[in-house]
This record gives structure tokens, sequence and C-alpha cells, in this order.
């Protein structure tokens, strides 16, 4: 698959590469050391010395390394900010107008984010066949670790560790947007799609996650990647232990397991209109773009009605729930349904909303829109007979058993029944 071009629209591209984003400043701190950066062609039509370049050449280049971490961050960042997705850009949490991105930080078998410098570090180390394995020519680990940096932007609070399933979430999201990063390209589809088949595979290379790290580490011919999206691990296989990446297992087992809903649904549908037409690869390819655009925006969208720290899962699945209502009240896909049954088999039990707050809360945003002279009327505290001072129409803490994790924000939408306009 080597190389794939990509053309790229950003504004204010420069050596480096250099974005208004992102800057890739190539500096290895074992050898006190920064490369050469990548000098844009004078047409600023792509790079120097990269165009000739061809397989294992290309892969030792620094230069393309350079161009190629970039190019996959400014992809995925495109797709994250759309308006279907998060509809905002997305703020870095160390406050730098620009994500520092270290293509070749140091020697070691690892990549990560640091929110005190500002940067992705990706690292580099002898695999076991003697030759270097870059972390940022690795697509997944690329789009992984900037999964991480754009959550750190979104709920700062959440670098805060305070549970197994707050730092698992974390672990999740960045292989949420792994997998993502991967369905957006056409040619990994076409390897998914092969034989056009009814349903997708359990392993494949969407689902094996980091597969040329996870074999480096593993060193095991059937442990060719880093963790597996078609596990089948529950919120009890998990009691008792800490380890964030396991923890991270069950909710990116939840997100394969509704592309996978969502892939036979949508093949059918285009097999249908398709006029009875045997089924081939072009349909299955487009019900699988259709099936991973869905299933992104279902599982990103939910990411603003959750609380501001300490997540945890059943916050995320009610949050995933009330979100896709807000947007389509209508759930013509039948993707809640399928949602709390993926719920129900991962041991997953989302907090019910009580619908009398919820009235409350609409009529007194309706009464705060219509009668600008009197203030909103508060509503009583189910086991409360009275409205005292402290009560509010929005609990403090997230978990509240009244309306928990529901936020002014969304709380608009539930009155409006209008997603936010971002």
């Amino acid at each position: 698959m080597w190389p794939v071009e990509a053309t790229i629209e950003c504004a204010t591209v420069g050596d480096g590469p250099t974005s208004a984003r992102v800057a890739i400043v190539d500096y290895n701190a074992d050898l006190d050391t920064r490369f050469t950066p990548a000098r844009l062609l004078a047409d600023r039509s792509g790079f120097v010395g990269i165009a000739g370049l061809k397989n294992e050449r290309i892969l030792d280049n620094f230069n393309f390394h350079h161009v190629n971490v970039w190019a996959i961050i400014e992809q995925v960042l495109t797709v994250l900010e759309d308006d279907t997705a998060l509809g905002r850009p997305v703020p870095w949490a160390s406050g730098l107008g620009r994500l520092l991105v270290l293509p070749h930080a140091g020697y070691d078998d690892n990549a990560f984010y640091d929110r005190d410098t500002g940067a992705l570090h990706f690292c580099y180390f002898e695999g076991p066949d003697g030759k270097p394995v870059h972390t940022c020519l690795s697509h997944d680990i690329v789009a992984h670790e900037l999964g991480h940096t754009v959550l750190d932007g979104l709920k700062p609070g959440y670098n805060e560790v305070s549970s197994p399933e707050t730092a698992g979430f974390h672990e999740y999201f960045g292989d949420a947007i792994a997998m993502l990063a991967s369905l957006k390209n056409r040619e990994i589809a076409k390897l998914v799609t092969t034989g056009a088949p009814a349903l997708l595979s359990a392993k494949n290379v969407v689902s094996a996650i980091a597969s040329e790290f996870g074999a480096a580490i593993h060193g095991l011919a059937k442990q060719d990647y880093l963790r597996g999206a078609w596990n089948k691990r529950k919120m009890s296989d998990l009691r008792g232990t800490y380890e964030e990446h396991g923890w991270s297992e069950i909710l990116t087992g939840v997100y394969y397991d509704l592309l996978q809903y969502l892939y036979i649904r949508n093949l059918k549908e285009v097999s249908r209109a398709a006029g009875g037409k045997k089924r081939d690869q072009q349909q299955a390819i487009q019900a699988l773009f259709r099936a991973a655009d869905q299933t992104a925006n279902v599982m990103l969208r939910a990411i603003d009605y959750c609380p501001p720290v300490d997540l945890r899962y059943d916050e995320y699945a009610r949050a995933l729930l009330r979100a896709d209502e807000v947007a389509y009240p209508d759930d013509s896909y039948g993707i809640r349904s399928e949602l709390k049954r993926i719920f129900r088999r991962r041991g997953l039990k989302p907090m019910q909303e009580d619908r009398r707050v919820r009235r409350d809360i609409v009529h007194a945003l309706r009464e705060a829109k219509t009668s600008k002279r009197s203030p909103p009327r508060r509503p009583t505290p189910i086991g409360s007979s009275t409205n005292s001072a402290s009560s509010s129409r929005f609990p403090s803490t997230p978990t509240s058993p009244l309306f928990p994790s529901i936020t002014p924000r969304s709380a608009r939408e539930a009155a409006t029944g209008r997603p936010k306009s971002g």
C-alpha cells in the first residue's frame, strides 16, 4: 500500500511541514539533534526529494517521515472538525497555537502525547528482524496519539486519572480515532471488503490495531497487532483490574460492534438500490464507508454529553443514546436499539433518565425564552417537598440521579430538538 498519494487542502503550509494547526519539529532528545525539515517545492505541490523514492527507500527517508505524520494528522483533524462530527476546531490543551510533532523523539518502543510540551513524541526501536521500527510511519499509532491530544483539548479533566474507566476511555478514544482514520482510506476499504462479505471479518486491517508495532513488541506470529477491536470483553471481566488498555477494549469493542451492525444494514440497502444485482465489492465499499461515517459520528457526538471529569462507562453509554436521540429523534436505522443490545452483551448499564426532570427543564427553558420579565421556574428536585435555594436545574455532580451527565448546552438541545450549531 506504500506510497498512497493524498491531496490535502491546508492553509499556510510551509517547510517542516508546518501549517496553521501543526508544526513538525524533528528534534531527537537522545542525540540532542534537530534533523533537516522537509522543504516545500516552489510550486507548493509537494515536498523536495520525495516523489522519486520507491519502496524501502521512501520508508527510510526522514523527510518522508515528516510529511507522512503531518499528512495523517491534517487528514484526521479535517474529519473530526467537520460539521457532521465535532463541528468546531479542536483546541490544544497546552494553550499553544500549534500542535508540535517530533517524528524521531528518541529511542524507545513507544509513542506518546505530552500536554506540558504540547507535543506528540514518536520514537523508534529495533524490531525482531534487526530493522528499525518508526512509530511515526504507523497510520494507527499517529491517529491514536492524535486522539489523546484531541480528547485532552475537549475534556482536559480526563487527564486526571480518577478511575481505570477514565484512563481506559482515553485509550479507547485513541483507538476509535485510529479506526475512523483507517476507514477514510479507499485502499484499506478494498482490503476489508475483498469478496464483498455479508459481514465484516472479526480480524482485519482495521480491527487489528497497530499491526507492525504489535508484531514487533510481541514477537508472535499469531499476535501481529497491539489490540483487537473484535474482542468480547465485558465489564465483569475487568473488575478489580487497573490496566487502562485492558479497560479500553470494552468501548473499542462497542465501536466495532456498531460498525458491524451498520455495515450489514447499509449493505442490504445498497444491494436493494442496485435492483437485485449480485452483490459486488463496489457495493460493499459503499456500505462500509456509510457505516464508518455513521459509527464515527454517533460515537464522537456523545463527547459533548459527557461530564467534565471522572467519566464512567455507564455515563458514556447514556451519552451515546441521548446524543443520538437529539440529533435523530426517529431511530430509523435502529442505532439506539442496537446500542442497547450491545451494552447488555458488554455488561454496560446506562443510568435511566427521569422523564419528569426533563419535562421540568424543557418548561423552564420555554418560560425563559417567552418571558424576559420573570425568571425561569426552578423545578423541585425529586424527593424534596420544597424548592430550596441550593437546588439547581442542572445538578452540580454529573452522576446525579436527577439528570446525570446533561449540561446546560445539551439541555437547550433537548428543548429545541436541534443539535448545536458548533
